[in-house]
């Protein structure tokens, strides 16, 4: 009985079986990279809850990035407004979240608004206590002026000090109705708001 020789040959496999493996092989990188790259940019609109330093129970709100989009031209409105307010104070505001959260800006707007001045105010304190303490004064001075109850008011000391956008957006629109500003503010905005709240399990 006669064994059939094998050549080298019969065991390569065919040119065009390679090409497409090897092609098969690229689709599959660049799907699993697109994959990938796709879970990234989602993750990227979210808020990261470990970046809030937290109390029991305590909540903070965050916007996704889509949503915080629609909030841009009542932000630019208002910066607009506060640079124009205080443009003899040679002061120049350029993001309402880091320039406004330890009330020396929210001091001089309201001071300049209601022809009052705050007493025992110090804009030297540079510690997290006394720029706490000196906000949460001038949040009870603007709130006592527009006859606004601490309790029921959308701003917080813990949320503007913390530059909660959405908080300082309540607390600016307030203060532009109730002084009669002659700007024109954007109606019915509307934007989903993430909760962020600390429990224990």
């Amino acid at each position: 009985m006669s064994k059939k020789s094998t050549s080298v040959f019969d065991k390569l496999i065919p040119l065009g079986t390679i090409q497409r493996r090897n092609l098969q092989k690229k689709q599959i990188e660049e799907l699993t990279e697109e994959g990938i790259n796709a879970i990234q940019a989602i993750q990227s609109l979210k808020p990261d809850p470990e970046a809030y330093e937290l109390k029991e129970n305590d909540k903070r709100t965050a916007l996704e990035i889509n949503e915080k989009k629609k909030l841009e031209p009542l932000v630019e409105i208002l910066l607009e407004w506060i640079n124009n307010e205080l443009s003899d104070r040679r002061v120049i505001v350029k993001d309402l979240e880091q320039d406004l959260y330890d009330g020396q800006i929210l001091q001089m707007l309201i001071e300049k608004l209601s022809g009052q001045k705050l007493t025992n105010h110090s804009r030297l304190n540079l510690g997290e206590l006394s720029q706490k303490q000196n906000l949460r004064q001038i949040l009870n001075f603007i709130n006592q002026t527009m006859g606004i109850n601490p309790i029921m008011s959308k701003w917080k000391v813990e949320d503007i000090y913390d530059k909660d956008l959405i908080a300082i957006l309540h607390l600016l629109v307030a203060i532009v109705k109730y002084f009669d500003v002659k700007i024109s503010l954007p109606e019915n905005i509307t934007v989903k708001v993430i909760i962020i709240q600390k429990k224990k399990l």
